[in-house]
């Protein structure tokens, strides 16, 4: 009897090993989740190599929301929404020595709107690796100045594709942390390359 009831009880636990497995890959990479971002930003743009500059650096930030469908105990489809915005700003003349009768001004990255889809792998109940691609949109503005009242000033979009990769690591209870790197190309051959933290809870 004690045989058959231990026999009961291992096919049971093989039964519910699966199940538990693939609860705890929806807890870590399954359901809806809210993301805070900071990181740094490098933008690429024939106008720059015009001026002779490679690139301008700046800050960037903002927040983000997703939701994950587990396929299994180890993999999951999502969906992102995110908002962006850079201090990468290029002053005109980049030197203020170099001033002159030209205008001067500044063009300024503003928002930045992205949206797509990603693939995350889950390699244990706290580390997850994903990869992502979507549709992004940002959003520019050129201000200018001059000695003789010239002010003008105006503002157009920008779209492109992105792509990028990045892990999470479980933290206490839901939240969870992470690093990212995702490059952006745009129209009027303008890219940007990012890296990222991210701070975001799994609801």
């Amino acid at each position: 009897m004690k045989k058959f009831a231990l026999l009961a009880v291992t096919f049971a636990a093989a039964l519910s090993s699966p199940a538990l497995a693939q609860e705890a890959a929806a807890d870590t990479v399954g359901g809806f989740r809210l993301e805070a971002m900071i990181g740094y930003d490098i933008l690429r743009a024939e106008f720059l190599e015009a001026e002779g500059r490679d690139d301008k650096g700046g800050v960037f930030g903002g927040a983000a929301v997703g939701f994950d469908f587990p396929l299994g105990a180890a993999l999951s489809v999502g969906a992102d929404a995110e908002l962006t915005f850079a201090t990468t700003d290029i002053v005109i003349p980049d030197d203020p020595a170099e001033a002159g009768p030209e205008p001067e001004g500044r063009i300024e990255t503003k928002r930045d709107i992205y949206v797509g889809g990603r693939l995350t792998a889950h390699l244990s109940d706290s580390v997850a690796l994903y990869g992502k691609a979507g549709y992004t949109n940002l959003r520019v503005g050129l201000d200018l100045t001059d000695d003789e009242d010239l002010d003008f000033d105006v503002a157009g979009n920008l779209d492109g594709v992105r792509g990028g990769v990045g892990v999470q690591v479980r933290g206490d209870d839901r939240a969870y942390y992470g690093f990212e790197y995702r490059y952006s190309n745009y129209e009027a051959d303008v890219d940007r390359h990012q890296a990222m933290l991210v701070v975001g809870y799994r609801f």
